[in-house]
């Protein structure tokens, strides 16, 4: 009797709704990032500090250490990880790929081409026309890869990765030689391209937050329809998916965030990649649906940046390292092990 009591409770708390309190928890990890990014600096900081910054009274320097120069860059943080986070959990459904973040479409790659040939004409000076410069490529470039990898009878993941990565490696070369033959706008991409958040204003902050709402409001409509896709195709068409419209919806979600990202921060890699084989594993432990696994990407990607963001606030002080190099530093061991642990990509 109380081995049938123990194990229908058991039953019973696998079947309760995670999802609330894993989106709950998201949140409130979002929310925590953000406090612990306006702390941490050269100059270290207290809640009592920081709450009279938030509520007009406090001294002058305090109000510019936090306001001015704190907020901005944890608020970019903050945005710029939610797109990446969202944008690789979609990639890796999309492709069937558990390596799979916002660079692999091109997505990253056509929106710093597009900022670079901005910058370089002198038509992109403020964050609105490098958004509409970056949407420009995310969108060509991701619909040229979906193009290939989303045309003829059969869906191939692997035709659109290796289409994808081929695309960047030429888009990134066009940018290379955009800086060489342009020398200053390179001076002004520097900071840019090695993933920093200092000088992001507020407003373009706001901005990005929109367009990410965007993307994932997108997202969230097309969850259950992208996750029948994983089930094949000939199974996900008898059930009534639309798997051309599902497929290319997901790429237009990708190439909102991706490009919200990079036009905000810089193309920044491998934090997408942690945060969505993060999620997939919680969600698969946790048996939360995809809307949720979406959230929790977001909301780990969003953690993950910031905190590369605060390493590199006090690593070289009085210096500071860009967020972009020191997610590369810990993210590229983090791949290799992946792909070590993956027996097949596809």
């Amino acid at each position: 009797m109380t081995s049938t009591s123990t194990t229908e409770r058991r039953h019973a708390a696998r079947r309760a709704p995670r999802g609330p309190v894993v989106v709950a928890a998201s949140l409130a990890l979002v929310v925590a990032a953000v406090l612990v990014g306006l702390f941490v600096g050269g100059r270290p900081t207290s809640p009592v500090e920081v709450l009279g910054v938030l509520t007009g009274n406090s001294e002058l320097e305090l109000r510019a250490i936090v306001g001015e120069i704190r907020l901005p860059r944890t608020l970019a943080a903050v945005i710029a990880g939610l797109g990446l986070g969202l944008a690789a959990s979609l990639l890796q459904t999309v492709t069937r790929n558990p390596v799979a973040d916002a660079g692999l479409l091109g997505s990253n790659a056509g929106a710093t081409v597009m900022i670079a040939i901005g910058m370089a004409s002198g038509f992109a000076a403020d964050f609105a026309a490098q958004s509409a410069w970056a949407l420009t490529g995310a969108f060509v470039a991701t619909g040229l890869v979906s193009v290939i990898g989303l045309s003829g009878r059969f869906y191939s993941p692997t035709r659109l990765i290796l289409f994808g990565v081929a695309l960047s490696a030429v888009l990134t070369g066009i940018t290379t030689g955009i800086m060489l033959a342009v020398p200053e706008a390179f001076d002004g991409m520097r900071s840019w391209l090695s993933g920093s958040m200092v000088g992001v204003p507020v407003e373009s902050a706001s901005y990005g937050a929109v367009m990410v709402a965007a993307s994932l409001t997108l997202a969230m409509c097309i969850a259950r329809p992208l996750e029948v896709t994983l089930l094949g195709d000939d199974l996900a068409r008898a059930l009534g998916t639309r798997l051309f419209v599902t497929r290319a919806l997901a790429v237009v979600a990708v190439a909102i965030a991706a490009a919200t990202a990079t036009a905000l921060v810089g193309p920044i890699g491998f934090v997408g990649l942690i945060a969505a084989r993060a999620a997939a594993l919680a969600a698969s432990r946790l048996g939360l649906s995809p809307g949720c696994r979406y959230i929790l990407s977001a909301s780990l990607c969003a953690a993950l940046l910031l905190g590369a963001d605060l390493v590199g606030r006090v690593a070289l002080w009085p210096g500071e390292l860009p967020a972009g190099i020191v997610a590369a530093i810990v993210g590229a061991p983090f791949l290799l092990w992946i792909v070590r642990r993956t027996r097949s990509l596809t």
